[in-house]
């Protein structure tokens, strides 16, 4: 693989960066700060980052440029003489977008979509096609891609960690995983061994049920036996109920037949009866209460008029104590309020007299009547004002008189009206009192009645009245009773004979042809009918549960038989399946015994392949070492590095900065070809000479000059001016007002 060309777009403090990479050393030279790494890490992450950003804080506000809302990366790279382009879009409100497109000429062909598509094809042209993503990112992070920090982290880790850090970047921990993949497969031994057990389990319920149901089977057919003898039983209850009710039935129909016939009888007698004493009805329901009636009001009309002579007398009497006279009759009265009317008139009339005297007077001041001057005009002024005062009061006291007069003279008049009109009517009263009395007589003479007064007439009569109302009563109550009933000539006596039987019921015959005697014995037969019929009921009902526990046995018998057959084939089936399962788990048990010996990281295949990795990537670090004119180095069974010295070894963290970097670059190369399985063709390296001293920076560019003989590409970032001793092309990155600038020289 070879970078080609870098765009960046709002990423980092890039905002609109293009870089063209040749073949070669290629150095990034520029301060901190300048936006250097930024273009290192945008091929990474174009190029192998996942959906989660694993750099610069991990989130996607830290790579689009301050003040930006998207940003994207476009890395062109070259992978077996073919061009190809990867873009990354980023967005700080959407998910990030991810393309790779083949490169002919000028145009470009979409290979590959999304993140997980990208990746997966750039895994496969790499040749990495059996690791997983997060495999793929360590391994280019530990091989052709050091980032900042992390060039001699190979070196710089502890042996141990060492050694499963390169195992599992050479793809050997999936031994491991296959070993913990089969011991999740085995997990299946102990679920089959768990069924086993559990069908063992349910064979040996099963044989219990079957032991069950079999018992069940033999006492359901006991019990059904014990239900055919009893249905037996209820049978023939149920016929002698039948036999029984059909007696029951004909002697009640016998005794109701007999008192339809005595009801007819009876209702023809009654009907004579009332027929004979229908006029007292007529008498009972008008005359009876019309002559009680108007002796009531008689009664009262005498009262009345009574009541109304004391009022005319005690009226009479007020006139007299009032005026002091005899007043005996209302014409009196009438004479005594006219002579009070005709004296107010004369006193009127002087008033008004005097009144016309006073005016003339005061206007002329002669005497109205000699014609002659009035010398002292004060007296004669005030005697006629006396006058007048006088006949005022005499007015006054008369118009008093008279109203007191008027009230009593006409209470008076409505007095003698009222007792007038009481009079009149009570003589009206006493004329039909006497018509009616004398119908009575007659209605009571017709009916044997004579010689009595009109009260024991009237008693008579109420009480031949009151036997009509029971005759009629009883007779609407028999027609309501024995309405709808069919009126059948029948015989008496010939019914009653065949009663006689009756007592093979438990009933005493009747001894008399009476209605209620007979209603008696209909009532007793129909509680004795609807008994039997309750017992009848009840044994057909019975019958009927006896009938339905029968068939409820008998299905269970046949539902028994069925399960025990369901079981016993179950039970061959389960026993079929455990032989089944126990060859399962035996050949589980092979697979595990295989895995536990060959597989993990302590298994043979294991042991084998960490031993020839350890030789091979010795082989091929010392190789390139050598190729440097570099001390060689030795990797223990353990994965620690020593520094051959003469005479011996040196452990790698007692070399110098410059050697380590040397040998972390020679591992770095020795795997990149062990994984890859050719030789890699571009280094990208960040700030390599970090924290080393002139002569080491020197030693490790002249180290990096000669590695860039041998590989196609080499990028190196740096801010040290020196590599541009051993560069083919330098790329300087300044920061100017918060924006990298890229300035390219050859």
């Amino acid at each position: 693989m070879i970078i080609r060309r870098v765009e960046l777009r709002n990423i980092f403090s890039h905002e609109n960066t293009t870089v063209e990479f040749p073949n070669g050393i290629v150095a990034i030279i520029g301060p901190n700060g300048a936006g250097k790494s930024s273009i290192v890490d945008s091929i990474y992450m174009a190029l192998f980052m996942g959906k989660q950003i694993d750099i610069r804080g991990g989130k996607k506000e830290h790579v689009i440029m301050v003040g930006a809302s998207t940003g994207e990366i476009r890395v062109e790279v070259e992978i077996e003489s073919r061009r190809y382009l990867v873009t990354r879009k980023f967005n700080v409100t959407m998910p990030t977008e991810a393309n790779l497109y083949i490169v002919e000429g000028d145009t470009k062909k979409l290979k590959a979509m999304k993140i997980e598509g990208v990746l997966s094809e750039i895994t496969r042209l790499l040749g990495l096609g059996g690791l997983s993503e997060s495999d793929v990112r360590r391994l280019v992070r530990s091989t052709v891609i050091a980032l900042q920090g992390e060039l001699t982290e190979i070196v710089d880790i502890g042996d141990a960690e060492r050694r499963e850090y390169i195992l599992s970047l050479l793809g050997l921990s999936y031994l491991e995983r296959a070993l913990e993949e089969i011991k999740e497969i085995s997990k299946e031994k102990e679920r089959l061994v768990g069924e086993w057990r559990a069908k063992q389990e349910v064979i040996g319920n099963m044989k219990k049920n079957i032991e069950k149901l079999r018992k069940d089977e033999e006492e359901l057919q006991k019990q059904i036996l014990v239900l055919e003898k009893k249905i037996a039983e209820s049978e023939k209850l149920v016929s002698d109920l039948e036999a029984r009710q059909r007696v029951v039935n004909e002697y009640l129909s016998i005794s109701k037949t007999l008192e339809i016939a005595l009801v007819q009888r009876r209702i023809r007698e009654l009907e004579i009866i009332i027929e004979k004493l229908r006029e007292i009805e007529s008498w009972w329901n008008n005359d009876r209460a019309k002559l009680a009636r108007l002796l009531d009001e008689i009664s009262g009309l005498e009262i009345e008029v009574e009541r109304t002579k004391s009022a005319i007398l005690e009226s009479l009497r007020e006139l007299s104590e009032i005026f002091k006279c005899e007043v005996k009759s209302l014409s009196d009265a009438e004479s005594l309020l006219s002579t009070l009317e005709k004296m107010i008139e004369e006193a009127e009339t002087y008033k008004n007299l005097y009144k016309v005297y006073m005016d003339k007077f005061e206007t002329t001041g002669i005497c109205p009547l000699c014609g002659s001057r009035i010398e002292d005009i004060t007296s004669f002024r005030l005697h006629l004002k006396n006058k007048i005062s006088e006949l005022e009061n005499t007015i006054k006291n008369l118009n008093e008189k008279i109203t007191i007069a008027t009230s009593v003279v006409t209470r008076l008049r409505q007095c003698e009206n009222k007792l007038q009109t009481l009079r009149d009517l009570l003589e009206k009263r006493r004329s039909e009192l006497q018509v009616v009395v004398n119908k009575t007589f007659e209605l009571c003479a017709r009916h044997g009645i004579s010689n009595v007064s009109i009260e024991e007439c009237v008693r008579e009569l109420s009480i031949l009245g009151e036997k009509y109302s029971e005759y009629k009563g009883e007779l609407r109550s028999l027609r309501e009773v024995y309405a709808g009933t069919v009126l059948l000539e029948e015989n008496v006596e010939v019914l009653w004979s065949r009663l006689r039987d009756i007592s093979v019921l438990g009933v005493e015959p009747p001894s008399s042809l009476n209605i209620n005697t007979i209603r008696q014995l209909v009532s007793k037969l129909s509680e004795i009918h609807e008994a039997v019929s309750r017992d009848y009921e009840r044994a057909l009902k019975e019958l009927s549960s006896l009938k339905v526990s029968f068939e409820k046995l008998r299905g269970q018998l046949e539902n028994t038989k069925n399960q025990l057959a369901r079981y016993e084939a179950d039970v061959k089936r389960i026993e079929e399946e455990l032989a089944r399962i126990k060859k399962r788990i035996e050949a589980y048990e092979v697979l595990e015994e295989f895995a536990n010996k060959y597989l993990g990281k302590n298994g043979i295949i294991a042991r084998e392949l960490t031993k020839v990795t350890r030789i091979e990537l010795e082989r091929r670090a010392n190789a390139i070492l050598s190729r440097l004119r570099l001390r060689e180095i030795s990797i223990s069974d353990g994965f620690e590095i020593y520094v051959k010295v003469s005479g011996g070894i040196l452990p790698i963290k007692n070399a110098s900065g410059g050697e380590r970097v040397a040998v972390a670059i020679a591992l770095r190369l020795a795997l990149a070809e062990l994984a890859m399985g050719r030789s890699p063709t571009v280094l990208i390296l960040d700030e390599p000479t970090i924290n080393l001293d002139d002569e080491r920076v020197t030693q490790v560019f002249n180290i990096i000059g000669e590695i860039g003989r041998t590989l196609r590409q080499v990028i190196v970032v740096t801010h040290d001016e020196k590599v541009i001793d051993i560069a083919d092309a330098v790329i300087r990155v300044e920061n100017i007002g918060n924006i990298s600038r890229v300035l390219r020289e050859y």
